[in-house]
């Protein structure tokens, strides 16, 4: 797991409880990876959802 920042820290986000949150370390490098700039956490939300119903998904350990 990592910590990520619900708001980016480059775009003026607080290092407070608020707004970090638990992420899987190869979700949240994906997400990085996929996009030329991060999206929000709710336009990620969304993606995530959609792979999820399509089935296209990665299965975590243990899960």
């Amino acid at each position: 797991m990592t910590a990520e920042h619900l708001h980016a820290q480059c775009d003026g986000g607080q290092d407070t409880p608020a707004n970090i949150v638990a992420a899987c370390a190869f979700c949240n490098n994906q997400r990085h990876a996929m996009f030329p700039k991060a999206p929000d956490a709710q336009t990620y939300e969304t993606f995530v959802l959609l792979c999820v119903a399509a089935g296209l998904w990665h299965q975590h350990a243990g899960s």
